[in-house]
């Protein structure tokens, strides 16, 4: 898989930008604010329809439009298995909205939702900030998981999507019990049955992550630390769940045995009734996904509460190499890695490293405003392109 062409109208501070995209390495140097970090958030949208900095989408128009383009719009081509789609995110303007413009997802030509483009153009995005998977907050994990899985497995994001509306419903008839505007309890035993089997589903394909991540976590690791250091994911939940048996490998909800489902769902449920009382009071559901967590272990230690900073920025380098892994591993096709500055965090033997761990045939993308932080012989190989007064011009 790899992105053939990209071009930009009115996005950031790109008025007009076409390129022709080539497989291996390219490199996009620059001065610090010249707009190197936006060309890998625009196929970071082309991916996933959405920005990786910022949420406000009014962010990314331009401050300075094409008159005679009076919209922002990120295309691009992507190659993959012998076929060629072509995608299109498009924010035009429409001042009877609140947030002031539509935005419009095109593949082959034809209208499709945001969550199609996932099935697309997979992208795996390394950024200083992935630190957070670490040391951040759970909601970050839970979301990075999603993500992930989402891309795996589209009947994962059906699946999510279906449990957050029920817990929505859910969460509404809890405050009606708590105020006193209902008390029909058969109400709440309907909706329990909904949630725990939209739940045991998103946790199963979760813990399957977990031990399908297992090896290829334990040798990225080992080879970034150069020593005989182990990582592990433990999946930490709301309830006491029941032991992984014997997996498929292919990492996909149907897959997945349906009787280890249904323990799971059985758990929930008396999870569910024992905590009645104080989902009442509190008026939220407080068992299921939506609350459960991930840890990074070392040496049977958490390393948000003892590793160094150096450890702790090495883990989640080491997921997201596991995660170009097991993409590849599900899809048969490498997905197209984004690099944005990520490089500056690391010494020059971790910068070799993580370049020498991304396969051949993988297309990946990154910034750099200092040239001399790539090797010579990565740089006699790479592609690099120069970004300035709001160009980009291949080196000549």
């Amino acid at each position: 898989m790899y992105l053939a062409a990209l071009s930009l109208t009115n996005f950031r501070n790109y008025r007009a930008a076409t390129l022709s995209l080539a497989q291996g390495l390219t490199v996009f140097a620059g001065p610090n604010g010249a707009g190197k970090s936006n060309i890998l958030e625009a196929v970071h949208c082309l991916a996933t329809g959405r920005s990786f900095r910022t949420r406000a989408e009014a962010e990314m128009r331009s401050f300075a439009p094409d008159p005679e383009r009076p919209y922002t719009q990120v295309a691009g081509k992507v190659a993959a298995g012998g076929h060629e789609t072509e995608l299109e995110v498009i924010w035009a303007a429409e001042p009877d909205r609140e947030a002031g413009f539509s935005k419009r997802i095109r593949i082959g030509g034809a209208p499709r939702r945001a969550s199609s483009l996932l099935q697309h153009l997979h992208v795996v995005l390394f950024t200083p900030h992935d630190i957070a998977l670490v040391d951040g907050s759970p909601s970050t994990r839970r979301r990075y998981l999603d993500y992930l899985l989402s891309r795996i497995d589209p009947s994962y994001l059906r699946t999510l999507q279906s449990f957050e509306h029920v817990m929505a419903e859910r969460n509404a008839l809890l405050r009606a019990l708590r105020e006193g505007t209902t008390r029909d309890q058969r109400q709440l035993e309907a909706w329990n049955r909904e949630l725990t089997g939209l739940a045991a589903p998103l946790i199963a394909l979760r813990l399957a992550f977990v031990h399908q991540a297992a090896a290829p976590l334990a040798t990225y690791y080992a080879k970034l630390t150069g020593s005989a250091s182990e990582l592990h994911l433990r999946y930490e939940s709301t309830v006491d769940l029941p032991a992984v048996p014997p997996l498929p490998a292919e990492l996909r909800i149907s897959a997945l045995p349906d009787t280890w489902q249904a323990e799971i769902q059985a758990v929930l449920a008396a999870a569910l009734t024992e905590n009645a009382p104080r989902e009442q009071a509190q008026a939220v559901t407080v068992v299921g996904p939506h609350r459960d967590d991930f840890t990074f272990l070392s040496s049977g230690h958490p390393l948000s509460a003892y590793g160094s900073r150096g450890q702790q920025r090495l883990a989640a380098l080491t997921l997201k190499l596991t995660e170009i892994f097991l993409l590849h591993a599900e899809s048969g096709e490498w997905p197209v890695v984004l690099l944005d500055d990520f490089l500056s965090e690391l010494d020059a033997q971790r910068r070799q490293d993580v370049l020498a761990s991304l396969a051949p045939a993988i297309q990946a993308f990154a910034t750099t405003s200092d040239l001399q932080q790539y090797e010579r012989s990565v740089l006699e190989s790479a592609h690099i392109l120069h970004v300035a007064d709001n160009t980009i011009e291949a080196a000549g």
